[in-house]
């Protein structure tokens, strides 16, 4: 049964029982209707119990939100007042999932309320689900950017979740992983996590090779709810193991390679704490499938961010853009192929918006390393999976001083998120410094301070191009 059915089935035997109610429990005669409605609706003995069991726990609402209630079940209509008395009542006797379904029933009928967002998005926060609450906050502020209720929630998601700035993490051999395996990474040390002959995520550790900072990594990963950047990025952990421990988990595997690769690990730079030599390094979520999108074509994806193109020719679908990449670059057919999958039915506009907001990432934070110069390479830092872009290594954020392509790329860039450029804006200085770099060295300090004057000169920018152009135009995604 779908979850749309299951949750309007638990919407219908609720809402009843709510109608007649005395300290949460249903009359005999909203026993007798609830039963006739369900069966009316689905003929499972199983699936008509369970959705009475979860009718009887329902707490009693509010009456005049039960008169709605009433309305959409004598309709047999499930509308959005009825799934957010579910949703609400689920969240009240602790039952999250259940929260979570009508959640998404409700959002498959179109954007939801902002009140039935934001009560989604507190009950989320009190059931302290903060990333879950987070991801429905920053939805919902897409779509009511003026309403300052979303705002204050999203900063407290990020300060109630534990993912977000953890303790450092020790990895244990034999308990948290089994091996370590090489897997390049290109000019920087990059290892892949192994327990069960499973991959458990890519390690990159510290080490003396400048272009690559695994704390930078970890704040590239930090900022991007922080600035709603509407791509993916893999979660970064902070992670630590002895070099004992390192060193025999890496000579567990003893293939050519493995051993060939072993040279490079003479640039880790060990942490010692209590005597003992730590190796230090972010820990990141593994993608499984993924493909490239070759950014380096531009031809396909500049005039999208044009002011002087229609913006109405982004409806079209985005695999529109598939013959030229399939033309220009040396794996076109399998790109071509693998794109076609992973795109859908997403349009041009979508893809627009996630190209126009990571070009601003990368200008924010300085990383240089997202265009390649060799053609066999296109797309290779610009990942793609269902949907959304992927920017899996990141390793170049942050550095001390600016580079020269970020700003050559902003400038391809005229049109942007309403909903990003507002986020920026608004960062505080301070608090952003201890969200990204916690407990922060005086070099990381010099790095931030770097950042924070990209901020102002990308919202100069994006200002000008207003003052120029007008706020519908240069803001033209949400």
């Amino acid at each position: 049964m779908s979850v749309a059915k299951t949750v309007w089935m638990l919407a219908m035997a609720a809402a009843l029982a709510s109608m007649s109610a005395c300290n949460g429990k249903p009359s005999q005669a909203a026993e007798e209707r609830t039963v006739e409605v369900v069966k009316a609706q689905e003929a499972a003995a199983d699936v008509v119990s369970v959705a009475y069991s979860e009718a009887s726990k329902v707490a009693v609402y509010d009456r005049a939100l039960a008169s709605v209630t009433q309305a959409a079940v004598a309709a047999l209509e499930p509308n959005e007042s009825v799934l957010a008395s579910v949703a609400r009542a689920a969240y009240a006797r602790g039952d999250t999932e259940t929260g979570l379904k009508a959640y998404a029933a409700a959002l498959a009928r179109g954007p939801l309320s902002a009140d039935h967002t934001l009560m989604h998005g507190e009950s989320l926060l009190a059931a302290k689900r903060p990333e879950e609450a987070r991801a429905v906050l920053i939805e919902g502020e897409a779509h009511y950017l003026s309403d300052l209720r979303f705002a204050p929630l999203i900063e407290r998601s990020l300060d109630e979740d534990p993912r977000f700035i953890p303790e450092v993490r020790t990895l244990k051999s034999d308990v948290d992983l089994d091996a370590i395996k090489y897997l390049g990474g290109g000019s920087t040390i990059v290892l892949r996590l192994l327990k069960d002959k499973q991959t458990i995520g890519a390690f990159k550790p510290k080490q003396n090779r400048q272009q690559s900072d695994f704390r930078s990594e970890i704040a590239a990963w930090r900022i991007c709810p922080m600035i709603r950047c509407g791509f993916e990025i893999p979660y970064n952990q902070h992670v630590r193991l002895t070099w004992r421990d390192f060193d025999g988990l890496y000579s567990r595997l003893t293939s050519e390679k493995q051993v060939a690769y072993r040279e490079n690990l003479e640039d880790l730079v060990f942490i010692k704490e209590d005597g003992v030599d730590w190796v230090h390094g972010t820990l990141k979520d593994w993608v499984p499938e993924f493909t490239q999108l070759p950014i380096e074509i531009g031809a396909f994806w500049r005039p999208w961010l044009a002011l002087e193109s229609e913006l109405t020719a982004l409806e079209a679908p985005a695999t529109d853009i598939l013959k030229i990449i399939r033309k220009l670059h040396p794996s076109g057919e399998r790109l071509e192929r693998e794109l076609t999958q992973h795109m859908g039915t997403m349009t041009k506009r979508d893809l627009a918006r996630q190209l126009s907001n990571m070009l601003a990432y990368d200008f924010l934070i300085n990383n240089w390393d997202r265009f390649s110069g060799v053609k066999e390479f296109w797309g290779v830092n610009c990942q793609f999976a269902n949907g959304h872009i992927v920017s899996i290594d990141n390793g170049a954020a942050f550095p001390k001083t600016t580079n020269e392509k970020v700003d050559k790329h902003l400038q391809d860039v005229q049109r942007f998120s309403r909903q990003l450029v507002k986020a920026v804006r608004e960062l505080d200085h301070d608090r952003t410094l201890a969200r990204l770099f916690p407990e922060a060295t005086d070099y990381e300090r010099e790095r931030y301070e770097t950042f924070w004057t990209q901020r102002t000169l990308f919202l100069a920018y994006v200002d000008g191009l207003i003052a120029a152009h007008g706020e519908s135009a240069v803001l033209a995604f949400d």
